[in-house]
């Protein structure tokens, strides 16, 4: 049993639409957090909301401001850290209309980022299963959008 604080952590998935393309942004963390390839992740801090806390956490740590509104999937999942903090992860999902914002990287958090094409990600990008799930969440999401679906089809 986590003998921890309970934690509340926010996971954002990036997603841009080109034409009838769409790519996911990931974040490769530094070698002093583990050199793997992960969404943007981040704390939730006190008296923030989840969705602030997400849109924060992008700006942070890609440098993306948002014009519009971030997307709560309506996901979570749990897990125990390191410390054995009881942690409870919520799911968003940020959609761009290009891949031309300027990723600014947070040299503390993460050592390189890369778009890659949706139709080509698996378990295997990511270090962590949740990740993926969080990344499938966000396809499924995806789906039920009538301006997008029909970009989703076509893998």
């Amino acid at each position: 049993m986590p003998k921890g604080t309970p934690k509340e952590k926010v996971q954002v998935v990036v997603i841009a639409h080109t034409g009838s393309q769409l790519d996911i942004l990931l974040m490769k963390t530094n070698e002093a957090r583990g050199s793997f390839w992960q969404n943007i992740t981040g704390s939730v801090e006190e008296g923030e909301s989840l969705a602030k806390a997400a849109e924060r956490e992008l700006l942070e740590e890609s440098g993306i401001k948002l014009s519009q509104s971030i997307i709560d999937l309506q996901f979570k999942f749990q897990f125990t850290d390191q410390n054995e903090n009881f942690v409870t992860e919520h799911v968003f999902l940020v959609i761009l209309n290009n891949k031309s914002a300027q990723i600014a990287l947070d040299p503390h958090e993460h050592s390189a980022c890369q778009w890659i094409d949706c139709s080509k990600v698996s378990e295997t990008n990511y270090k962590f299963l949740s990740s993926y799930q969080a990344f499938i969440h966000a396809i499924n999401y995806l789906n039920t959008r009538q301006d997008l679906s029909q970009i989703i089809r076509r893998w």
